[in-house]
């Protein structure tokens, strides 16, 4: 058993989400005390074909990532809420910059020096929780549709083994 859990690449799904049942507790110990996540920093991943931005929810665990990830802390920046500055690193102009500057053929990975150039606009507060409420609201029609999707196609599986009886 570890003190604590690591955030693997395999542990965010394809909409950015930390999947938190799929984390694995280590044994997280090195020269230094580790530097745990903590509520409003964003993990961006820099290795690999996806390049993607999540937020860490306020959680009660001792959580770190992988070195897979960089760590945004907006400590500081009023100006900026977390779950816009993640959104706008997964919108499609963004996407297109990371591909570009992506460095490697085998291993792709961005430096932090291109995630720190990045061109981010920052619009007043009220409109990033505006985006930020209609981002929120995507992912849940879309979760709600997936969900509609498996039970209509059960449905269908279930009509079939009947009939085929």
């Amino acid at each position: 058993m570890g003190n604590g859990y690591v955030i693997q690449l395999r542990d965010v799904d394809g909409d950015a989400q930390i999947n938190w049942q799929s984390l694995v507790c280590a044994d997280v110990s090195g020269r230094k005390q580790p530097d745990w996540l903590k509520k409003g920093n964003i993990i961006f991943s820099a290795r690999g074909s996806r390049n993607f931005a999540s937020v860490v929810p306020d959680t009660d665990l001792p959580v770190v990532c992988s070195p897979h990830f960089f760590i945004i802390d907006l400590k500081g920046r009023e100006d900026v809420l977390p779950e816009f500055l993640a959104w706008q690193l997964n919108q499609a102009p963004l996407q297109k910059y990371f591909q570009q500057a992506a460095e490697g053929s085998v291993h792709v990975s961005i430096r932090k020096a291109v995630l720190g150039q990045a061109p981010i606009a920052i619009p007043p507060i009220d409109k990033q929780k505006i985006i930020v409420e209609l981002a929120d609201r995507v992912l849940k029609e879309k979760k709600a549709l997936e969900k509609l999707i498996e039970l209509r196609r059960l449905e269908v599986d279930a009509i079939a083994k009947n009939i085929l009886k």
